[in-house]
């Protein structure tokens, strides 16, 4: 992890209020250096601006009490939402990503100015894209 932590990518405000703990197993430990290796360290090196993490790994009691899907990437490491300090910095992220990297999912919440973006390694990435407004 060349332009993140763990702890950015663990990092909860509602898992610490709530007093939730929010620590990965080895498995998704390994999901989350897959996801930073192939997608985020990558994008980051590339687009030479900052990218943050607004949500790593959730564990399944923080991925209920945020209102995640219980079949959630996030549970198991493999994905992030991540934003840019500017909404033309998150666009040109998200084709970066779309263009040049391989991912499982690319959804991009344009009005909610953040991305969501995985990566797995059990099965065949479907480089699936979709744009919420």
């Amino acid at each position: 992890m060349k332009y993140f932590t763990l702890n950015e990518l663990t990092f909860s405000a509602t898992a610490a209020a709530a007093c939730v703990p929010n620590v990965p197993d080895a498995n998704a430990l390994s999901n989350l250096s897959n996801l930073v290796s192939r997608v985020l360290d990558p994008a980051r090196e590339a687009l030479g601006f900052p990218i943050s993490v607004n949500s790593g790994y959730r564990s399944p009691r923080l991925n209920a009490l945020v209102g995640g899907v219980s079949t959630s990437q996030h549970i198991y490491g493999n994905a992030a939402d991540i934003t840019c300090a500017t909404a033309k910095q998150l666009q040109t992220l998200y084709a970066y990503i779309a263009d040049n990297l391989t991912f499982d999912q690319l959804i991009y919440y344009v009005n909610r100015n953040f991305i969501h973006v995985s990566y797995v390694t059990h099965r065949h990435n479907r480089e699936k894209i979709i744009v919420k407004l």
